[in-house]
């Protein structure tokens, strides 16, 4: 047995929003449940077929990184170096009840900062860890949040998007957001709602040398590399299937 104190730290997830939207009409097809959503391409996984992306105003952005670090933030800095995919929109055809009149689209922060944690409660293996994900800590991930979600109400309120919809199925006792809602209105929302898309990474490398080496050799332990996304001390700007790819490439070049 080895002491590594420093495993589970630099955790970091994506948060969702989800939002349930009405059809129209499920002769379309476009949701599960319905006698025409029959291609077999939707039953490998999960019955989705494409994810946009879309940047923020990087004076923002620059502004809020200011009020994380508590310094001015250099040009250079990672996230404003270049001109990147902040912002993730995704729909899946699904939605509750599957009674093919409803989808489910996620707006996310592609490119969180914030970073939880997972600890043992105790020496017993069959404990079960404690999780802190420390979602929305920042004020760059808080400013991101919010510009996606209204962004993605913006966008599926737009033709000829929103032609198969009627309007969102807002949750009782909550606002449907829209492309003017106020922080206030979208932190409620947010608070109520949101939800992890299960991407957990970064949970060995918080501390490079400690846990792993630079060739992701754990130390302390012989014959043994962390190679899998606990690995991956940031998040790419991609959604989860495609940086799964990468993933497999880094491995690859790991063990060569």
């Amino acid at each position: 047995m080895f002491d590594s104190p420093d495993v589970g730290e630099n955790l970091w997830d994506h948060l969702a929003l989800p939002q349930q939207r009405k059809l129209r009409s499920p002769a379309p097809g476009a949701s599960i449940r319905s006698p025409a959503f029959n291609d077999p391409v939707f039953t490998t996984g999960s019955p989705s077929d494409w994810h946009t992306t879309d940047s923020i105003d990087p004076q923002e952005l620059k502004t809020a990184l200011a009020r994380d670090s508590g310094v001015l933030v250099r040009e250079n800095e990672g996230l404003l170096r270049r001109a990147s995919c902040h912002l993730g929109m995704l729909m899946l055809y699904i939605g509750v009840p599957l009674d093919e009149t409803l989808v489910t689209t996620y707006a996310q922060n592609l490119l969180p900062i914030s970073r939880g944690a997972i600890t043992l409660k105790s020496a017993d293996i069959s404990d079960q860890p404690a999780i802190d994900h420390n979602h929305y800590a920042t004020a760059s991930d808080q400013y991101r949040l919010r510009t996606a979600v209204p962004t993605f109400a913006k966008f599926m309120n737009t033709s000829p998007v929103v032609d198969p919809f009627t309007e969102e199925a807002v949750p009782p006792g909550l606002k449907m957001i829209r492309e003017e809602s106020s922080d206030a209105e979208i932190d409620e929302r947010l608070k109520a709602a949101t939800m992890t898309l299960q991407h957990p990474a970064g949970k060995v490398t918080a501390n490079m040398g400690k846990v792993v080496d630079t060739e992701f050799r754990v130390e302390g332990v012989q014959w043994l590399r962390a190679i899998d996304a606990s690995a991956r001390h940031t998040p790419i700007s991609c959604p989860g299937r495609v940086s799964c790819g990468f993933d497999f490439g880094w491995r690859e070049h790991v063990m060569m």
